[in-house]
């Protein structure tokens, strides 16, 4: 039999597969791109479960995932984030409610936290991960982007929480440096802020060093 024979009684098999064996084939991706985050979240807990090679390899892909961090990109992440409130958001969430009466600036600095929340949350699982480089990377583009927003946005909503940008600025660099330890990290650091960030050079400054002392 010639390859082309070969070629031609493969394709052949495949025409006459039952129709049920050809849905399962190409209904695998449909499947997957049903899960919800927490179901495939929950696939992966059980697979590592049933096998340590499994668990290996979920590891390995996690960390690689997370490992690709670049810090301009971050920072842009950030400052897009920032950008998409609006004046709007203050009023919907502000005045009298149920609970009470909630002041604008109030509701400006809660709209801004939930913002910032999701890269909060990602830094801190670099940290904890112990990769260290990367979550310098992700920390850096995070005051970046939040520094960007406070000099360059026209944004409106900026006027209703004035201090946010700072305030979030010191927290991040804050939790950042609880678990980087080591000259080079806080060199790497300052040189950055000094490049990047230069009206926060002494804000940032009064950090590390109250980190130091301490």
């Amino acid at each position: 039999m010639n390859m082309r024979q070969s070629k031609d009684n493969r394709q052949t098999r495949a025409a006459v597969a039952p129709p049920s064996q050809r849905s399962r084939r190409r209904g695998k991706s449909q499947v997957l791109d049903s899960l919800s985050g927490a179901d495939a979240l929950a696939v992966l807990e059980r697979l590592a479960a049933q096998d340590a090679k499994f668990e290996e390899a979920i590891e390995a892909a996690a960390r690689e995932l997370m490992s690709n961090v670049d810090s301009e990109e971050v920072a842009a992440e950030v400052r897009e984030a920032l950008e998409l409130l609006q004046p709007e958001d203050v009023w919907d969430r502000s005045g009298r409610k149920r609970h009470g009466y909630v002041q604008p600036g109030e509701a400006a600095w809660e709209i801004f936290e939930e913002a910032m929340q999701p890269f909060r949350t990602q830094l801190k699982k670099r940290l904890e991960l112990a990769i260290g480089q990367v979550a310098d990377s992700y920390c850096l583009g995070i005051l970046k982007g939040t520094y960007d927003f406070k000099k360059l946005s026209t944004s409106e909503f900026k006027d209703w929480a004035l201090d946010a940008p700072a305030e979030y600025f010191c927290i991040f660099l804050e939790e950042w440096e609880a678990h980087r330890k080591g000259r080079a990290p806080l060199t790497k650091m300052r040189r950055f802020i000094e490049k990047h960030c230069p009206d926060y050079t002494d804000l940032a400054e009064r950090i590390l060093r109250a980190k130091r002392r301490s």
